[in-house]
């Protein structure tokens, strides 16, 4: 379980942490404590603004664990002046088709308002498989990034072969980085910036190499 731990909800307050403990022992779900304070008591919640109680799950069980949570605050009264008291359809829709971003505590109230208004659920499907779609397409790489990688890789090759480090640096990261989500994980940039990864760490290599003979040229080590 250790492995894939997901956040579920952070807490400042012993009640609702308690509330949320039963919860998910009730449903048989297993979940993690911990805190970010250096020491964790119970007791001392709540006394510290900056310590906060993390629930984690397993990633399998996270939506039954979800699930829960908004179950446990459906019936829960939203405060006088929380932003979903006067929220549009839109702004509903955006919630519910974005659910993994938004806390339990609003999801739980939009579906609930959206079930009120007959907002129709076909839109909401239709955002969620865009943003689906967003995702697994991944975002592109800034060009002061990209000029950036292979700056420090001309540079190298110029006769400073340790920035080809820096160069292939970059070049492996937009080509490696995972975006890890509740929806899975996806490649964090899309596929134009991780093919200019790909040759930015092949030229960055090369540079290295012009740039290491450039330096024994100097040297007069040939």
């Amino acid at each position: 379980m250790e492995d894939d731990l997901i956040e579920l909800q952070r807490f400042r307050h012993g009640e609702p942490l308690k509330e949320l403990a039963d919860a998910l022992k009730l449903a048989g779900i297993e979940f993690r404590r911990s805190s970010t304070a250096p020491t964790f008591d119970l007791s001392t919640i709540g006394s510290d603004r900056e310590s906060e109680v993390i629930i984690s799950v397993a990633k399998s069980d996270y939506p039954a664990a979800r699930s829960s949570l908004e179950n446990l605050y459906a019936d829960s009264p939203l405060p006088e002046d929380h932003h979903l008291l006067t929220a549009s359809d839109e702004d509903l829709i955006e919630i519910l088709s974005h659910e993994s971003e938004w806390s339990a505590f609003d999801v739980a109230h939009a579906r609930k308002m959206v079930a009120e208004r007959g907002i129709e659920a076909d839109e909401i499907h239709r955002q969620a498989a865009q943003r689906l779609k967003l995702l697994e397409q991944g975002r592109q790489a800034s060009r002061l990034l990209v000029l950036s990688g292979y700056g420090f890789a001309i540079l190298a090759a110029c006769g400073l072969p340790a920035l080809a480090v820096l160069g292939g640096g970059i070049g492996w990261s937009l080509c490696s980085m995972k975006n890890k989500t509740i929806d899975g994980t996806f490649p964090w940039f899309d596929q134009q910036s991780r093919a200019s990864g790909v040759i930015m760490v092949i030229f960055s290599m090369f540079a290295a190499a012009i740039g290491i003979a450039a330096v024994r040229l100097q040297l007069g080590l040939f």
